[in-house]
């Protein structure tokens, strides 16, 4: 068992939970896919976590004062930003149609659950000091970014015109106003539900 010690096997876990995740996103939202959903999201919030703690050996830097605070109000920030993002669901379902709302942070960023939750594993690593946690954020956010791309798609085939006008009114995907390119996003399934 000293695979569960070894950081890269928790780093594995972690890809392989978040690219369950970008297969499940893709699809027809059914109860068992949500529920896979859920399992794979849970199994890449664990990689990240179990990546950092300090019975994983792995080159840490020192973790003094400065560091803890500055994990810890990551930390905070996350937890805060998880909160919200979670109290104001942008798609709701009413007497059997989804009902599309852009309030709350979803009126600043399109994702801020995800935001969260890098901003989670990276307060983590930072508070235990972790160099493969520190490194590894670049490579959750990419992951990350993955998912959203595949999420949107279905989006868009979806709810159609109002979700594109959304995401051209609301630029940022994470982080507020950061886009790549302004791009106006045209109708690309005029068809919704086929």
């Amino acid at each position: 068992m000293l695979f569960l010690k070894d950081p890269f096997f928790w780093a594995l876990i972690g890809m392989f939970g978040l690219l369950g995740a970008a297969a499940i996103s893709s699809g027809k939202r059914t109860r068992i896919g949500s529920l896979v959903g859920f399992i794979t999201m849970l199994l890449f919030a664990l990689g990240q976590l179990m990546l950092v703690l300090p019975w994983c050996p792995q080159p840490r830097f020192d973790v003094g004062d400065l560091y803890s605070t500055i994990g810890c109000i990551i930390l905070v920030g996350a937890a805060v930003l998880g909160i919200l993002a979670l109290r104001t669901s942008p798609l709701e379902t009413v007497d059997m149609k989804v009902e599309f709302k852009t309030t709350g942070l979803y009126a600043v960023i399109r994702n801020p659950i995800y935001l969260a939750e890098i901003l989670l594993a990276f307060g983590l690593a930072i508070l235990f000091g972790s160099i493969i946690g520190v490194a590894m954020i670049p490579a959750w956010w990419t992951g990350i970014l993955f998912v959203i791309m595949i999420e949107e798609q279905r989006l868009e085939r979806e709810l159609g015109q109002p979700y594109l006008t959304y995401k051209n009114r609301v630029q940022g995907r994470m982080i507020p106003g950061l886009m790549f390119g302004r791009k106006k996003h045209k109708l690309a399934y005029p068809f919704r539900n086929m």
